[in-house]
């Protein structure tokens, strides 16, 4: 039996909605109804300006939260069960029942939020990498959603103090209210005089960029200390330089990657972090209120306001925070 879906596409143009044709399913996937998707800004916008760059169209999305509605031969998740699925923003969605596509969304988890919990898993992983430890000092650039969650994420390891350093204000005034130690706007203020004050010259022991931008790496370097630890996620090929004694080996900095499709999907003996646990754990942390969320989701949409809230993503519209699309 064939199914209609409305899926987002950015056409080389702008976004749209395009309706597909989902034909039968293979013995190993599991047909999903959609209730709500996340959009991913810094990746999804990056990723149009380059299909735009290159005259392409692509699929968008990467976080979907729906009802089993139908399974393979194969399949051992029931129909009826609530899914979070690593799938693009659509009315429905065909995927193979695995563990690096689905979990299922923990009993008390709201649908909506509950798409949070692959952004949050991205968070988490960046955390890991960063390897945090107790009374260590972190610092976070970019206090969106993964920044945020990094930066909360850092204070439940015991570090501290916790700097949360943005250019827009109201966004480090959530970043105060969910527990950053020092609320910094590097257009503002000298934030390596204030970080130097603060730690009595030593500067900081780590510090997350999560801006979706190169530029911001040069704020990261300057408030290190020695052997302190940057670590790198945004989705950005902007080329920066560094001054290679003064910037890394002088202070035998170490510089780290983290892109979460590289976390084992499952648990491994040589890595204690996997996927699917930091999905999880995501979900039951936004449950429980170990973790908040609430404020950065700033627009909650119907499908038809789609093509409209991404135009105003290109633009840069900085109102917009937060995006959770309802499948209705």
């Amino acid at each position: 039996m064939e199914v209609r879906s409305e899926r987002v596409i950015f056409d080389g143009k702008e976004v749209v909605l395009r309706e597909e044709i989902i034909d039968k399913l293979a013995e190993d996937e599991i047909l999903i109804k959609a209730e709500w998707s996340q959009v991913s800004i810094g990746t999804e916008i990056a990723s149009i300006k380059m299909a735009e760059k290159e005259k392409r169209e692509i699929g968008l999305g990467y976080s979907l939260v729906g009802i089993v509605e139908r399974k393979g031969e194969k399949v051992k998740i029931e129909e009826g069960e609530r899914i979070l699925a690593l799938a693009p923003h659509a009315s429905y969605v065909k995927v193979k029942a695995i563990p690096q596509f689905i979990v299922k969304v923990p009993e008390g988890v709201s649908p909506d939020i509950a798409t949070v919990g692959i952004l949050g898993s991205v968070a988490f992983h960046i955390v890991e990498r960063a390897n945090v430890r107790l009374g260590e000092s972190v610092g976070v650039l970019g206090q969106g959603v993964v920044g945020s969650l990094c930066m909360q994420i850092a204070k439940i390891c015991g570090a501290k103090p916790v700097i949360a350093i943005d250019i827009d204000d109201e966004k480090l005034e959530i970043a105060k209210e969910y527990g950053a130690d020092l609320c910094l706007n590097p257009d503002r203020e000298n934030i390596k005089d204030i970080i130097s004050e603060i730690t009595d010259g030593k500067m900081l022991d780590v510090v997350i960029e999560a801006t979706g931008k190169a530029s911001p790496v040069n704020i990261g370097k300057e408030i290190l200390g020695w052997w302190g630890r940057l670590v790198l996620s945004s989705y950005t090929n902007d080329l920066i330089s560094f001054a290679l004694h003064d910037d890394i080996v002088g202070k035998e900095l170490t510089i780290i990657g983290a892109h979460q499709p590289k976390c084992p999907v499952e648990k491994v003996p040589y890595y204690p972090f996997w996927q699917v646990k930091n999905r999880v754990l995501s979900m039951e942390y936004l449950r429980d209120g170990i973790l908040k969320i609430e404020k950065l989701i700033s627009h909650r949409i119907a499908k038809k306001e789609i093509s409209k809230t991404y135009s105003e993503l290109i633009k840069g519209n900085k109102k917009i925070k937060g995006v959770l699309i309802e499948w209705k």
